[in-house]
C-alpha cells in the first residue's frame, strides 16, 4: 500500500486506505466525447502522511460518507487546473473497511495536502451551534442542525449497497419557510411520525438526480422535540427547495 505524501501525477496503479474526511456538493459535468451528462462530487482523503483531494462518480458519491475508512486497488492520479486528484476509473475499486480492522487504525494528517487546490473552499457560513431555516439550506451543505416538522413519510423501500441491504425512506419535511425530502435510513425509518417534530444536528444536503435532499448521515444526531422547541406552527409547502432543482 502506498500513502498519500507519496503520490504524483504519474502515479497508476494506486492501492491505499484512506479516510473520507469531507465531500463537497455534487455537481453535473459533460463529456466532450460522449456529450453524457455525469454526476461528480470530490472528497477530501488523508491516511497518516498527508490529505488530498479524490474525485466521486455516479453511485459512488451515495456508497460513501465522511468517515468512511476506503480500501482503494488500481486507482490513479490525474492533475487538472494545477490540482492533483485520486480516482477510482473504470478498472480501479474500492470497498469501505471495518473501522475496527487493523488497516484502519492510523491517524490522519491533514497539516500535508499534496498539492492543494489554489481556491480554497469558501467558509462555512454556519456557526457550531446555530440553527438554520429551510430555505437556507441551499446555501449551507454540511454540519447542519435544523428544526422541522414532518409532514409526509413515503413507502420505505429496500435498496442494496456495498454495505449489504439496507432500507432507505424519504420524509417531505418543513418549517415556516419551506420544505425539503429528508432521507432516512435503517432504524431511523422508524424513529419518526407525522406530524411530530425533530431536530438534526450535524446533518449535510446533497443532490441525487437533480433533486436537493437533507441527510441526517451516519454522523448526526436525531431528536424528537416539543413544537414550542421548534419555534413555529405552519410549514410553508409551496416553497419546496427538493423540487426546485427538479
Amino acid at each position: 500500500m502506498v500513502k498519500i505524501n507519496r503520490l504524483n501525477s504519474s502515479s497508476r496503479k494506486v492501492n491505499l486506505v484512506v479516510k473520507i474526511l469531507d465531500i463537497e456538493p455534487e455537481r453535473q459535468v459533460k463529456s466532450s466525447r460522449s456529450g453524457k451528462v455525469f454526476r461528480v462530487a470530490d472528497a477530501k482523503i488523508a491516511d497518516e502522511s498527508g490529505a488530498m483531494k479524490m474525485t466521486l462518480w455516479e453511485d459512488m458519491i451515495n456508497e460513501v460518507s465522511p468517515g468512511d475508512i476506503l480500501k482503494i486497488t488500481n486507482a490513479y492520479v490525474n492533475e487538472f487546473r494545477g490540482a492533483l486528484s485520486l480516482n477510482i476509473g473504470k478498472y480501479g475499486k474500492y470497498k469501505i473497511i471495518d473501522k475496527d480492522s487493523p488497516e484502519a487504525q492510523f491517524e490522519v494528517n491533514e497539516e500535508y495536502v499534496l498539492n492543494p487546490s489554489p481556491k480554497p473552499r469558501e467558509p462555512s457560513k454556519q456557526g457550531p451551534s446555530k440553527y438554520v431555516k429551510v430555505k437556507d439550506l441551499e446555501k449551507v451543505s454540511k454540519g447542519i442542525n435544523i428544526r422541522f416538522k414532518v409532514i409526509r413519510k413515503d413507502d420505505p423501500r429496500g435498496v442494496n449497497t456495498k454495505r449489504g441491504p439496507q432500507t432507505v425512506c424519504d420524509f417531505l419535511v418543513g418549517d415556516e419557510t419551506g420544505c425539503i425530502l429528508l432521507s432516512l435510513w435503517n432504524d431511523d425509518v422508524y424513529e419518526i411520525a407525522l406530524n411530530s417534530y425533530y431536530e438534526i444536528k450535524k446533518g449535510y444536503t446533497n443532490s441525487y438526480r437533480g433533486i436537493l435532499k437533507l441527510n441526517k448521515g451516519r454522523y448526526g444526531v436525531l431528536n424528537n422535540i416539543s413544537r414550542e422547541d421548534a419555534g413555529f406552527d405552519y410549514v410553508d409547502d409551496s416553497n419546496n427547495l427538493s423540487e426546485t432543482l427538479g
